[in-house]
């Protein structure tokens, strides 16, 4: 029993992942053909797809199979690419965002934080009305308050990111 080596029943899922990846292959070509027909290195095909080279070379050399999210992403960066063949990876990523200048987005930027500030500023407003107005339950009011700029600081925080 020691000795046995355990297989593991495949999901129907499972099988349905390996037969899509398999039809993608059959129309893209196996990693490393896509690899060379994008121009690039097995690093820079591994940080494209966000895994460790190591992982790549056991794929390509037939150690381990290729999982198939691997093929269903180089599926879809091939269709990005022959779209906007700005996003090839021989392209400098920064080419697609070359209609966006400087000026333009700091322009955005502080247009967002000038109506940030500005919705802010009425909550605050709000609050201290509330507060002046409902004076008998002041530790609920200072929850809200703090609640209120919280909230605020998210938004903050999601439009700056």
């Amino acid at each position: 029993m020691e000795n046995e080596i355990k297989t593991r029943n495949k999901t129907s899922q499972k099988l349905k992942y390996e037969a899509e990846a398999s039809v993608i292959e059959s129309k893209i070509g196996g990693i490393e053909e896509v690899r060379l027909g994008l121009g690039l290195s097995q690093r820079k095909m591994s940080q494209l797809l966000m895994v460790d080279p190591s992982a790549w070379t056991r794929w390509s050399s037939g150690q381990t199979p290729v999982p198939p999210h691997v093929y269903r992403s180089l599926q879809w960066y091939l269709a990005l690419i022959e779209k906007n063949p700005e996003w090839h990876p021989q392209n400098s990523f920064m080419k697609a965002f070359q209609d966006t200048n400087a000026t333009d987005l700091k322009r955005s930027l502080e247009s967002h934080r000038t109506e940030l500030n500005a919705e802010l500023k009425n909550l605050k407003e709000d609050t201290q009305n509330y507060l002046l107005k409902n004076k008998t339950n002041h530790r609920l009011t200072s929850m809200l308050t703090l609640l209120c700029l919280l909230q605020m600081l998210l938004i903050l925080f999601i439009f700056l990111k």
